[in-house]
């Protein structure tokens, strides 16, 4: 028999009504499902570089540049340690450089520490306020390295009691630092659409190295401009003591930036199925996916390897060897170091552009091909 005619006049007010609701439903739907797929996709056009995929990108990180600055900054306060270590060392060790790069090395160790303590904050309380506590931890870590007692202002017992501190306040850094990088990363990623996210994630890397050029541009300018005793006394200070005010900078800018979409909707997403819940409430989904992250340890393992070699590269090649190279010299005084730090200005410079085309070759031909692409050029 043929199927009953739901369109006839014989159907009630009530189910027409009904599949009128269902008809805008899915037309929301289709509606959202075109934009999800405008949003996750690049456009294969022939303008996809020009007027497509490089406008939007650009015009995304020209409204979320404020975790740009604020990377780029506390990145100059971490970096600003490593390219003054002579005079850091004079102060605090007699000169034993060895005993100044562990202290520097304990900020790495912590790190992932305060990754997962920043972590426990964002997925609580929002990515927002996780970003900001961060960002104070390290601002006032810095400054106050600046105010530690030294061998040139309290002889040995101001040393020593400086290099505790010392070792206490790169501790703080370093728990900053770890849950900095992570907000900043997932601040980014939540915000950013998905056809351009390897894009704004080089934006957050040039914003690093911007950072490191800054770190190496202040202490080659310091090691021109002052005496070798003015360095050793007062100057080396000046860079973590001047840090407060673009400090406090970036901190009331990062209280003014919106909380991400992707944390806003799983809150009122939650929320609607849990009746009222606070945004503490959100912990319970952190703890939960612990369980998820059993399931995907060879990917975590994969990219800890990555990044391991990658950063392991960067610091001994390009930080570390500029101390190498001044003690191995015939004559490691203070002109041998200005003129290594001015190569390190040069080549911090010289690797920012490196970093968009890293980011343009993942959105383009994803990671597994363009990672490969990228380490072994490095390495060569």
């Amino acid at each position: 028999p043929p199927p009953p005619d739901h369109s006839s006049s014989s159907s009630t007010p009530r189910q027409a009504g009904e599949r009128s609701s269902m008809s805008e439903i899915g037309e929301e739907e289709d509606a959202k499902l075109i934009e999800n797929r405008k949003r996750n996709t690049v456009t294969n056009s022939k303008d996809w570089w020009y007027g497509g995929y490089w406008a939007e990108s650009t015009s995304f990180i020209g409204t979320h540049w404020v975790p740009l600055l604020a990377n780029a900054f506390e990145w100059f306060e971490f970096a600003t340690f490593a390219y003054l270590v002579d005079p850091i060392a004079e102060n605090f060790a007699k000169g034993d450089h060895l005993s100044i790069w562990l202290i520097f090395s304990i900020a790495f160790l912590v790190r992932p520490l305060g990754g997962v303590l920043i972590g426990i904050l964002g997925d609580g309380m929002g990515r927002k306020p996780a970003f900001w506590v961060a960002s104070v931890t390290v601002v006032c870590s810095t400054v106050l390295q600046g105010c530690l007692p030294s061998y040139y202002t309290g002889g040995q017992t101001g040393a020593h009691v400086g290099l505790a501190f010392l070792l206490l306040l790169r501790i703080s850094q370093g728990l900053g630092i770890g849950g900095e990088l992570g907000s900043s990363v997932i601040y980014l990623a939540e915000t950013s659409p998905r056809g351009y996210v390897g894009m704004t994630m080089a934006w957050l890397g040039v914003s690093s190295g911007l950072g490191f050029l800054a770190a190496s541009f202040v202490a080659a300018t310091l090691n021109s401009a002052l005496t070798n005793d003015e360095i050793y006394e007062w100057g080396w200070r000046l860079p973590f003591l001047l840090a407060l005010f673009p400090g406090i900078l970036v901190v009331h800018l990062l209280g003014q930036i919106h909380e991400t979409p992707v944390f806003e909707e799983d809150v009122q997403g939650n929320g609607n199925a849990a009746g009222n819940r606070t945004r503490g409430q959100a912990l319970n989904n952190s703890y939960r996916d612990v369980d998820s992250l059993s399931s995907s340890w060879p990917r975590i393992l994969a990219l800890v390897l990555m990044v391991s070699g990658a950063a392991s590269f960067w610091y001994v090649g390009c930080v570390y060897v500029f101390d190498w190279i001044r003690e191995q010299s015939d004559n490691p005084d203070s002109r041998t170091m200005k003129d290594l730090l001015w190569v390190a200005v040069l080549q911090n410079a010289v690797s920012l552009p490196s970093g968009l085309y890293a980011g343009y070759l993942t959105d383009r031909y994803g990671l597994r091909l363009a990672y490969p692409l990228i380490m072994g050029s490095a390495l060569c």
